[in-house]
């Protein structure tokens, strides 16, 4: 898939000059609280992408309109809030060819003026740096990356799981809309002038030592640099988001641990499903129709902390009519036989399910040289088509007067619930 087919158009920026030197931005828990929302586009990737709302924290240095270099709600204030080890115009423009201006393309020559490694090899954690050429467009674009799977061994392409802000057609930045997705990448679009990658700072991380008397206010921020520029995540809570839309589970956060799923009935609290699935994906549940309380789950990462959230919500799930006919009840000394054809109507496939649990209660008049009537009560699985049913027998028992009852009472096969239905023979 050619990058530009996702991410073209515009993108988000900063404007062309910057604020002097201001110092480091620190986002606050109300930066990073997520709310999922329905995504306004379809996005031709691996796995459809998962689209969130930050709330704008008029608290924060980098919120407008304080002064930030990052306007609200597009892709370059994400990523400041992502990585706040990146400072704005630390370096003075000696060492920074384009000191005034941080617009996304220009992301990498600030990095690497920082003392910052960056290439083409992404990790967990890294800005993802979009070229003007990768883009289409005059400003570039900058991502967080999420996770990255192994390459393709065939062709070498890259499968990277971003979140964004601000990607035109699928996110509105005046809301602080973003998304998470999957993208594969082309191994020849990872390269200088296209794609390049900005690592975290390594521990014990010190900002180079810049010529004397550059850039106003520098000494007072380059103190800090030290003490603030580590590879510690932007807060302490991975920002974990679970939303239900009917029966799909969504789930966003910025830890790569796979998300452990408890499914529970409502009311009353049993556990209908675990299961444990891929963070930031959308995941079908497949459950029947009703009320459920999905909650989630990730253990600690090398970067995270444990972290979990629940949602509840209610969907009604398809439905099928079961049709069952029996012939008639055939007696062979003291057996007896009954051939049963059952048919699922009302839902493409339900025929191809697993088979469906019925109960069998047979009824035989009496015991010979008694009176008393004797019911035998038995649990059967039905398969769909025709079949025969070999009746248990019981001793001295008269085969006139027997009759069968069976019920297939309702319950879900293959993704559908189908109705119940009962029928009698008698000989």
């Amino acid at each position: 898939m050619a990058l530009i087919l996702v991410l073209g158009g515009a993108l988000g920026a900063g404007p062309a000059s910057a604020d002097p030197a201001p110092q480091q931005w620190l986002p606050t828990a109300a930066d990073l609280v997520r709310t999922l929302r329905p995504c306004t586009m379809a996005v031709g990737a691996p796995t459809l992408p998962v689209c969130w709302s930050i709330t704008e924290d008029g608290s924060a240095w980098m919120a407008q309109p304080a002064g930030s270099p990052y306007p609200w709600g597009q892709c370059t204030y994400y990523a400041g809030l992502m990585r706040p080890d990146i400072w704005n115009d630390r370096a003075p423009p000696a060492a920074d060819p384009l000191y005034d201006d941080w617009d996304a393309w220009t992301w990498v020559e600030h990095a690497r003026a920082e003392g910052l490694s960056v290439d083409g090899d992404p990790r967990p954690g890294d800005v993802m740096v979009y070229s003007r050429p990768a883009v289409g467009n005059a400003v570039g674009h900058v991502a967080i990356v999420d996770a990255v799977d192994r390459p393709d061994p065939a062709t070498g392409n890259l499968e990277l799981t971003i979140s964004e802000m601000n990607v035109d057609g699928l996110d509105d930045a005046a809301l602080g809309q973003g998304d998470t997705l999957t993208l594969v990448v082309a191994r020849g679009q990872v390269a200088p002038g296209l794609i390049q990658f900005i690592h975290r700072p390594p521990p014990g991380y010190v900002a180079p030592a810049w010529p004397a008397g550059g850039g106003t206010g520098y000494a007072a921020v380059a103190a800090t640099a030290t003490a603030t520029a580590t590879p510690s995540p932007a807060s302490a809570d991975p920002s974990l988001s679970v939303s239900l839309v009917r029966d799909r589970l969504e789930t966003v956060s910025e830890s790569t641990a796979p998300v452990q799923v408890t499914v529970t009935a409502v009311p009353g609290g049993a556990v209908v499903e675990r299961l444990t699935v891929t963070a930031n994906r959308v995941i079908p549940l497949r459950l029947p129709g009703g009320t459920y309380r999905v909650c989630v789950r990730q253990d600690p990462s090398d970067i995270w902390p444990a972290v979990g959230g629940c949602a509840t919500a209610a969907w009604t799930g398809p439905s099928a009519r079961l049709t069952l006919t029996a012939g008639r009840l055939l007696a062979g000394g003291s057996r007896l036989m009954l051939l049963v054809t059952m048919r699922g109507m009302g839902a493409a496939g339900a025929e191809a399910g697993a088979p469906l649990t019925a109960v069998m209660r047979l009824v035989v008049p009496g015991i010979a040289g008694g009176r008393r009537r004797v019911s035998v009560r038995r649990r059967l699985r039905l398969r769909f088509g025709e079949q025969a049913l070999r009746l248990p027998a019981v001793a001295g028992s008269a085969l006139r007067g027997t009759t069968v009852t069976l019920v297939v009472p309702s319950q879900m096969v293959g993704g559908v619930r189908v109705a119940a239905v009962r029928i009698s023979r008698a000989v």
